[in-house]
């Protein structure tokens, strides 16, 4: 019950016809990583294309907008009996380099805007740590770490890390 439509989301001219008749956006493109350059990856891709995103979106009359954010947004506050909703600030101790954070920040941003000025009706989701199938980047070094011995602990070993399967994520967006 889905068509595809293609487009680039660095490409604003491209997006017209893939918003075309479009009820439900589900956006989740975004420089994905830790390393990169923050002028040549993350500004144009994950902040630039969630603009030209929300700005096609816009003008085609789509009626709901979901932004896959990240829990990453919120930064590296202090989680005891924190508990995480629609106010929680976002930012909290980043540190310098987190540039995958900081872009998901921006981005999160504008979407928030565009609901605010009334021109989407916006959801906004933010799972943890996601894997599946095709995951090129986080999992397989994890796993590769850990079978020849290098993987390192950081803390105490009492540290929580929700990991959340991409098929997951995609069936609670719907």
């Amino acid at each position: 019950g889905v068509e595809l439509a293609y487009g680039d989301i660095v490409d604003p001219e491209s997006l017209k016809s893939a918003m075309e008749g479009v009820t439900t956006v589900y956006h989740s493109a975004a420089a994905v990583g830790d390393w990169g350059s923050w002028e040549k990856y993350f500004v144009p891709i994950t902040i630039g294309g969630t603009r030209n995103m929300l700005e096609a979106a816009t003008k085609a009359g789509v009626g709901r907008f979901l932004f896959v954010s990240s829990i990453s947004a919120y930064g590296h506050p202090n989680p005891k009996g924190v508990v995480f909703d629609e106010t929680a600030p976002l930012g909290a101790k980043l540190h310098k380099w987190s540039y995958y954070s900081r872009a998901k920040i921006e981005a999160e941003k504008l979407v928030w805007e565009a609901h605010k000025r009334g021109d989407l009706v916006v959801t906004v989701v933010k799972p943890s740590w996601l894997y599946g199938p095709r995951d090129r980047a986080s999992m397989p070094r994890l796993i590769r770490a850990i079978s020849q011995g290098k993987g390192k602990l950081i803390g105490n070993g009492t540290n929580m890390l929700n990991l959340t399967h991409a098929a997951n994520c995609a069936e609670g967006c719907i």
